[in-house]
């Protein structure tokens, strides 16, 4: 087989030099000799193998000449791509199912988390319940007259109650001298002092032996001087112990506690006769007497002003008919009044209901009052009874503890459990949107409601599997009683509301790590309405239900209760226990599911995105008109010609058949600024079956809007695209079913690998079975991945990675191909490896294709379109363009460096005396000579050829190129601008003498610019801040706004109400009536027999049964001794009926004396006067949402600075001499006075909303201390957890949710494990270690704050510094400062840096290690290094010596390199892709550390004199490190401060700079504004700030235009005479033109290094000839006539019609130039070069013997 030294065995169909072992596959080619039919699947010919080994070269030429007049003819139709069939909904479904199943697989952490998450919340719960258990009980009766005992009797206690003030108290028995006291406690707030109890009981015993009387049990009604008393002592000595957060539930304990002055509202008249009679009935009423008031508001004035208060008396009407009145206590002191009947009653007595109503001693004023009353109006019966209270008996039950303390709890941990979930998918939504795998696929022709189907498929499954799992598990443990189908169905299709709420939420965003930040903020927010509102609205439950997280919640409370009690199951739906029903709120969370799927739908096809089209709000209605009226018309035209006028197109006769794209007219306008900007202006243009058509533009042109027009991605706003006769704008699923399409960035999915991309995409397109494996391992060998075809695309190079996107595109049956720059960040070897892909490819499809490559559209474009702004300059072949555009010829003379420039000026000028001159650069001159004296050409060449003295040490010639082209229609060579002025200036600039403080303004004027524009930041520092402490306080109006009031009557139940009764005819007369009750009179003898029976008929009664009075106990009177005993028993399960049968008592008492004419009323009131008292659900909900913006503010400083570091900026401001302490103090100072102005919006609302538990004059200092030190703590720790982040979103995110989180569960860790006695104590000690986390610190002590009053009046505390309030906390947060201040310098010292460099760092370990087979030049160039530093001779001013660096995963990046940069010098870095350049400028620019040898800038060590090193660096790196929200203008100004540039000589070095790169018109423009260009000028710029001696450039010139590059070089020649340049560049023409010197690296070694002229020397063969012909049917002829003419030429390439031929270095260019140029038009040439060896072909030969030493 034909050799041509390294390019291996020439391509038979299209002449490419391949390894011959890669025509051992069997697969078919493009050319109608070997291709395979790719609708047929024809077999390749039997004789192929023969055909494509002939070894001699001239019979192989023939051969060749055969194939090619056979392409000639055009490529048989046979053997085209075919048209897309429409596929069935069901082929794509489940394609795109078995993808996502792959995807599943390879996540597997992804998947756990999102199965696994919402099932470890429930397992957390079932490990709380499993520390409660449940708690059986058996039948019990509470009156037992046979165990009576002494201490139901009231006045049993008093005996144990002494006084020993002198003189003693009035009522209280004096202390006994010889009987030791206990007389401990504060008595600063009673009215009596020297209150003291025997000590052989104690104090606190008997509080809780008093307490506890009354817990079910049968007891007498306290008198009110034993209430008196007890709340005294209760006052002084009670020891409440600790709670949660100061959270005291309402008990028995809060309502004795809730004691002082009683105050009396009403008719004078009949209030004096009260407080009369108290006074001569009770020894102490006078203490706590607190007066008569006329109005309630001067009382509640009264009760405000006083710290210690009982309660109001309000008597509103006392006369003849009616006694209405109501008592109103602390809050404290009783039940709530939203509910009447508990829903979670789970059978026998429950505490802190009936104890609640006897201990605040409103049942003794009740009937101190109701007998005063009735003794008043009949003054002979002289009623006189004695109230008995106690709890009806009750049955055998279970109770499950946990459920009765956390069930208030447990709806918010059940939704959180499904934050997860709804955070991922919302993400991966947004994460399609954004990589724009979503659009691409649609463009490729998958159906939108397919890509739907799968997700919400997917997510079905997950949930219903998740769902199944959680309701066996509560079934198995904490809801044994409720059926389990319910609870399933529940959870699941809550669930099924979070699939559509998910996609809802994505359409908001354009981000993913954004959507992943808000969205669970978001979800939990939905869950707070139905959280915080206790009030059992019916309207406002059915409101807040349309949020499904709150409809779930609801649900839960049912379920919950339910389960308390004897378990939901299907009847409990209807229950009118609820309001609304739980069916109800089920049904509108099914509702839910289709609103928000319908929103989801509506807002994603409507809101504006980044890519893709948005639709009219109104499109449901415009859509369908639309297309009624244009129903059966052919939208031809577009409007007028937007082509330039001036243009030149050239128009050939074109069948109809050939053309399979027509566009017509396409417009597209965008407001920009407030004003209209048209970025394609009326485009007109066609492309052809079988061709690469290639649009080409400076950027900003419109040819990346006119491909989005032409793919749907972009709606037009005129004209249309018609391909293969369908229109864009009519037709487009059916013209997406034709396109493949290859975008600039990649469209892969991480996890897949190669063969499952590519196996994906041709389903979608309907491939199937064995034409779909064909198709695969055909374009996995096209694209060379084989090897890669099961490595998944996280693991593939960049450049691998856009291989397998292009095979994306062309897998498949898609005939029409759209390549947007498919080949940029690719080096030499791989652009031109796509090439030869892309030109077997043209035969079958069609491709539209767009490069900033001049070369690559001269290749491989069949038709050639310019645009400038918009509109289409020209188009036409390249051969047509160059004709009517072309300048010329173009000449280049390369010299030596002291060559004699004006000699070698004089000998072109005189030969050529139209000459124009181009310019000068890196020692090459270029001139353009006109086609006019095309004559004279050769004797200019002899006479260059013969002045070999003057120092020309090379020459190229070539007919004008399409980059001269490109650059007249773009710009104009006129325009041009040649670098002529001075920039020495920029390195002669004068620096300040205190620098720190220069650094330290300039730092701070970033962050205030920056934060002025950053959106993110005001959104997570201010808004939503603010947003919640607002939200926090309105639920607060909304939520602890509860009834204030309650009548006390059976008409609280909305149904009759049985009442049992025991001889109590005499009381009430035969028949008593009363509203909604039946009274049953059982006549039994005793209140034991009523009990008895009770509890026989527990389940047999058909009416509610609430209480049973027994009127007139004889057994008790014997028993005790009482008069009249009435014992009024009642079922817990109704919290007020103690007062409702109290008041009923007395009622009918009434109405049977009054003969029916007279009623009692009896009301209760609760007053917040003084101290509030939240539940505990209230108040950890507060504390939560008050939580959420302290979560907040140390992700923003975190956020910063690792988005400083991700994007580079930070590094380059320490290259710029960037002092690290003047760093962090400036982001300190500005994030604390950042957060400063967040406390200060946070305090003034606290102050509109009078929250005095907060900014009270006794709290207001404890929360401003608290706050500062966690605004301290929290923003230093935020930068120590910087330093484990790479990326600042995904930093943001991460401590915005573990600070709330971890803040949240621990919080309720600690809350439900002080709720049982035998985890109080663990509880307890949590605290301590849980405080080291600042936002559960800060949350336990708003949640302190909320009760510290409560816990004040108690006696508990008596500041809000206190330790249980906020001085733990607040000494945590204080103390932790420093030493996470002395961590973060410890962490950032230099010192430090370099003790941990050195101890991984060894400068011997490889500097004597050597390469083998290393060139004879690099050898040279190590040895000279190493002798210069031997003698300490500093001749370079880049010195590397053994340079190694190996990372932790092994792979060896850089080996042993050595070489040196000399002063002034332009140093070509040069290498493939993964060679090690990128990474030897990170080490030198000390951004990665070497793992052995040495390196120094200017002399200074870049380890042991790093400062000293940086000072000599401008480094402009491979991305760009611009900080997005500065403007150009500012980012100078910002590095001239680091550096330290006197302020006077900023602004002429800034525009020096903006003028240099030429960025003048982008001064006040944003960096993220610019294009990628513009990016790449402005860190060129930043490189230059302060006149580095020496400029590394790592690719500077990447995604730019030519006309930008061009500038660039100009920019890069001024600066050369100042500093050294070390470039690197995929553009070797770039190096070419610029570069003194050139090294090429391959796999992290030197392999050459030299002048361009002794490489090319070296490794060319000597000149280059290039021949291009008009057809491939001239092939024969030219290579005969070369032949002859060349009988020393040897053939390397032939691609493209474009023969390269190398010749000998003793030939002759003028000769060959001649030759060429007499035999043109015979041969049917159409351009031709001749020219030294170019630097890329000896950059491919250097890389190709690499290649084959492997």
């Amino acid at each position: 087989m034909y050799n041509a030294d390294y390019f291996g065995s020439f391509h038979v169909s299209e002449g490419i030099w391949m390894d011959p072992g890669e025509f051992e596959m069997d697969y078919g080619y493009q050319d109608d000799a070997l291709q395979e039919n790719f609708c047929d699947q024809t077999p390749l010919p039997e004789d192929w193998r023969s055909f494509a080994s002939t070894e001699d070269p001239w019979e192989f030429q023939q051969q060749r000449a055969e194939v090619m007049q056979e392409e000639a003819a055009g490529p048989s139709s046979e053997f085209r791509a075919c048209e897309v069939p429409e596929l069935s909904f069901l082929d794509q479904f489940l394609a795109v199912v078995e993808r996502v199943f792959r995807q599943c697989l390879r996540t597997k952490l992804g998947l756990l988390l999102e199965v696994g998450t919402p099932i470890l919340f429930f397992c957390i719960t079932v490990f709380l319940w499993s520390l409660w258990g449940t708690e059986q009980f058996t039948e019990t009766n509470f009156v037992n007259y046979s165990h009576m005992q002494s201490f139901i009797d009231a006045d049993f206690y008093m005996i144990y109650v002494c006084s020993r003030t002198p003189g003693g108290v009035h009522g209280l028995p004096p202390c006994n001298p010889g009987v030791p006291l206990d007389c401990k406690g504060d008595e600063s707030t009673l009215p009596v002092k020297g209150l003291c109890v025997y000590a052989s009981v104690g104090a606190s015993l008997l509080l809780h032996a008093f307490l506890n009387s009354f817990n079910g049990r049968i007891a007498e009604l306290p008198t009110l001087d034993a209430l008196v008393v007890f709340q005294w002592l209760a006052r002084k000595s009670l020891e409440m112990g600790s709670s949660p957060f100061g959270i005291y539930p309402k008990t028995r304990f809060s309502a004795i506690t809730s004691s002082g002055m009683l105050y009396f509202v009403g008719d004078s008249t009949f209030l004096r006769g009260l407080t009369a009679e108290l006074e001569k009935s009770s020894k102490f009423f006078n203490y706590v007497n607190g007066g008569i008031y006329n109005t309630m508001k001067e009382a509640e004035r009264q009760f405000e002003n006083n710290q210690f208060n009982w309660g109001i008396v309000h008597v509103r009407r006392a006369d003849r008919q009616v006694l209405d009145a109501i008592i109103y206590l602390n809050a404290t002191a009783v039940p709530d009044f939203d509910e009447v009947v508990s829903d979670a009653y789970p059978g026998g007595f429950q505490f802190d209901r009936a104890e609640m109503y006897v201990l605040s001693g409103y049942l003794t004023l009740q009937k101190l009052i109701s007998e005063y009353y009735i003794n008043q109006l009949s003054p002979t019966l002289r009623l006189n009874t004695t109230a008995y209270i106690a709890s009806q008996a009750f049955v055998e039950y279970r109770q499950a503890t946990f459920l009765m303390y956390a069930r208030d709890i447990l709806p918010l941990i059940f939704v959180l459990a499904f934050l997860y979930s709804v955070s991922t998918r919302t993400k991966a939504i947004v994460l399609e949107k954004e990589m724009r795998i979503r659009e691409a696929m649609l463009i490729m022709g998958m159906k939108d409601v397919v890509i739907y189907a799968v997700w919400l498929v997917r997510s079905v499954s997950i949930d219903f599997f998740v769902c199944i799992v959680i309701s066996i598990l509560l079934k198995c443990t904490y809801m044994t009683q409720s059926d389990p189908f319910i609870i399933f169905c529940v959870f699941f299709l809550f669930t099924l509301t979070t699939i559509p709420l998910s996609g809802l939420l994505s359409a908001f965003f354009s981000k993913a790590r954004l959507a992943s930040l808000l969205s669970p903020i978001i979800y939990f927010i939905l869950t707070l309405p139905t959280m915080a509102t206790s009030e059992t609205n019916s309207a406002l439950t059915i409101i807040f239900a349309l949020l499904s997280p709150s409809a779930f919640v609801t649900i839960l409370q049912h379920i919950l209760a339910d389960e308390c009690a004897r378990g939901f199951s299907a009847k409990k739906l209807a229950d009118s226990l609820y309001e609304p029903k739980t069916v109800v709120v089920l049904c509108l969370m099914l509702v839910d599911f289709f609103i928000y799927f319908i929103l989801m739908l509506y807002l994603d096809a409507v809101i504006p995105k980044d890519w893709g089209t948005a639709k009219h709000p109104f499109f449901f209605i415009i859509d369908p008109i639309r297309w009624y009226f244009s129903k059966g018309d052919v939208y031809e035209g577009g409007g007028p010609d937007g082509r330039a006028p001036d243009g030149v197109f050239e128009h050939d006769e074109e069948e109809e058949e050939e053309i399979v794209v027509r566009i017509c007219g396409l417009r597209k306008v965008y407001w920009r600024g407030g004003k209209r900007f048209t970025a394609v202006k009326n485009l007109y243009w066609n492309l052809r079956e079988g061709e690469i058509s290639v649009l080409l533009g400076r950027n900003g042109a419109g040819k990346s809007t006119t491909l989005n027009m032409m793919t749907g991605m972009v709606r037009p706003d005129g004209g249309d695209c018609y391909v293969y006769g369908l229109s864009v704008r009519h037709q487009l699923s059916r013209v997406r079913r034709e396109i493949g399409f290859c975008p600039q960035h990649n469209i892969l999915w991480p996890e897949l690998t190669c063969r499952e991309h590519l196996e994906f995409f041709a389903k979608i397109k309907g491939l199937k079975g064995a034409e779909l494996e064909k198709a695969v391992q055909r374009m996995l060998h096209e694209t060379d991945m084989l090897e890669k075809i099961d490595f998944p695309a996280m693991r593939l190079s960049g450049g691998q990675k856009r291989k397998l996107s292009l095979g994306l595109a062309f897998v498949g049956q898609s005939r029409l191909v759209f390549l947007d720059e498919p080949t940029a960040g690719m080096d030499v070897g791989a652009r031109r490896h796509i090439w030869e892909l892309l030109r077997r490819m043209s035969s079958s499809h069609t491709i539209l294709l767009t490069t900033h490559y001049m070369d690559e559209a001269d290749l491989l474009g069949h038709r050639i379109g310019i645009m400038k702004s918009g509109s289409l300059q020209c188009s036409g072949s390249s051969l047509f363009l160059k004709s009517r555009l072309g300048l010329g010829y173009s000449l280049t003379i390369a010299m030596v460096p002291d060559a004699d420039f004006d000699s070698i000026h004089q000998i072109v000028e005189e030969n050529i005396p139209n000459v124009l001159f181009l310019g000068y650069s890196g020692f090459h001159l270029s001139y353009c000579l006109p086609m006019s004296e095309a004559s004279n050409f050769s004797e200019l060449l002899y006479s260059i050829e013969g002045h070999a003295n003057y120092g020309v040490c090379g020459y190229s010639i070539s007919a004008a190129t399409l980059e001269d082209v490109f650059l007249r229609v773009s710009q104009g060579l006129d325009e041009i601008r040649m670098h002529d002025e001075d920039y020495s200036f920029l390195w002669n600039c004068a620096l300040t003498r205190s620098p720190s403080l220069r650094q330290f303004c300039v730092l701070m004027k970033k962050r205030f610019q920056n934060a002025f524009r950053d959106r993110r930041m005001q959104c997570f520092q201010l808004v939503c801040p603010f947003f919640c402490v607002l939200l926090a306080m309105l639920l607060g109006l909304v939520s602890f706004k509860k009834n204030q009031e309650l009548n006390l009557s059976f008409d609280l139940y909305n149904e009759k109400v049985l009442l049992d009764t025991a001889q109590c005819e005499d009381f009430w007369g035969e028949k008593p009536l009363l509203s909604n009750l039946i009274v049953n009179e059982t006549h039994f003898g005793n209140a034991v027999e009523l009990g008895s029976y009770t509890s026989d008929t527990w389940f047999s009664h058909e009416m509610p049964r609430y209480a049973s009075i027994s009127c007139i106990d004889r057994d008790l009177y014997w028993k005790m001794g009482k008069i009249n005993p009435i014992i009024m028993l009642h079922n817990t399960s109704a919290i007020h009926q103690t007062g409702v049968t109290m008041a009923a008592f007395y009622q009918l008492l009434y109405k049977n004396i009054s003969s029916g004419r007279g009623n009692i009323s009896w009301s209760i009131g609760a007053l917040r006067g003084g101290v509030d008292s939240l539940s505990s659900i209230e108040v950890i909900l507060m504390g939560t949402i008050l939580m959420i913006p302290f979560t907040f503010f140390p992700s923003n400083p975190v956020a910063w600075v690792v988005k400083e570091r991700e994007c580079g900026a930070l590094q380059l401001q320490k290259i710029a001499g960037l002092r690290l302490m003047i760093y962090w103090l400036s982001n300190f100072l500005f994030d604390m006075a950042a957060y400063l102005v967040s406390v200060i919006f946070v305090v003034i609302i606290f102050a509109v909303f009078r929250r005095d538990e907060y900014v009270g004059p006794d709290t207001v200092g404890a929360l401003l201390t608290l706050f500062f030190v966690y605004g301290f703590t929290s923003t230093i720790a935020g930068y120590l957890v910087s330093f484990f982040f790479s990326e600042h979103s995904t930093a943001q995110m991460v401590v915005m949710a573990a600070g709330f989180v971890l803040g949240f569960l621990l919080l309720m860790v600690v809350f439900i494990f002080s709720l049982l006695e035998k985890t109080k104590d663990l509880s307890d000690h949590l605290r301590w270690p849980f405080r080291i986390l600042p936002t559960y610190s800060i949350g336990e002590c708003m949640i302190n704050l909320s009760n510290f009053r409560q816990m004040k009046m108690r006696g508990l505390v008596n500041s809000a510094f206190d330790g249980n309030i906020t001085g733990y906390p607040i000494v945590f947060l204080a103390v932790e400062f420093p030493i996470f201040l002395l961590l973060l310098l410890f962490i950032e010292h230099p010192k430090r840096r370099r003790y941990w460099s050195r101890h991984f760092y060894s400068v011997q370990r490889s500097t004597n290690q050597e390469i083998p087979d290393q060139d004879t030049d690099v050898e040279e160039e190590r040895n000279a290094v190493y002798m210069a530093k031997q003698m300490g001779i500093v001749n370079s001013v880049v010195t590397v010596c053994g340079l190694h660096k190996k990372y932790s995963n092994g792979k060896v990046a850089v080996r042993n390199l050595t070489f040196g940069v000399l002063p002034g010098e332009i140093f070509g870095f040069l290498g493939t892709n993964g060679a090690g350049k990128t990474t030897t400028i990170a080490m030198l620019c000390q951004q990665l550390l070497p793992t052995s040898g040495s390196a120094a800038i200017c002399g200074h060590d870049i380890l042991e004199e790093s400062s000293e090193a940086l000072k000599c660096i401008g480094y402009c790196p491979q991305f760009d490190a611009c900080l997005e929200l500065l403007t150009v203008e500012e980012q100078l100004q910002l590095y001239a401060g680091v550096r330290g540039i006197v302020r006077r000589q900023c602004d002429n070095v800034v525009s020096g700079l903006l003028q240099l790169c030429e960025l003048v018109e982008y001064r006040d423009t944003l960096a993220h504004e610019l294009s990628g260009g513009n990016r790449r000028k402005l860190s060129v710029a930043i490189a230059l700030v302060g006149g580095p001696r020496v400029l590394f450039l790592d690719e500077p010139s990447a995604g730019m235009d030519p006309i930008a590059r061009r500038g660039l070089w100009n920019a890069i020649e001024a600066v050369s005479d100042n500093c050294s340049v070390v470039l690197t560049t995929h553009h070797l023409e770039e190096v070419e033109v610029l570069a003194h010197r050139v090294a090429i690296m391959v796999d992290g070694t030197l392999r050459c290094i030299g002048d361009q002229t002794h490489l090319k020397n070296k490794f060319g063969s000597g000149y280059e000839m290039s021949i291009r012909i008009e057809s491939a049917e001239l092939y024969e002829p030219i290579v005969k006539f070369v032949t002859e003419m060349f009988p020393n030429a040897t053939l390397n390439e032939f691609k493209g019609q474009r023969f390269v031929y190398t010749l000998p270095r003793d030939a002759s260019i003028s000769d060959t130039f001649r030759i060429l140029r007499d035999n043109k038009e015979l041969l049917g040439i159409t351009d031709y070069s001749v020219s030294q060896t170019s630097i890329e072909q000896v950059f491919l030969r250097v890389i190709g013997e690499i290649e084959t030493d492997f």
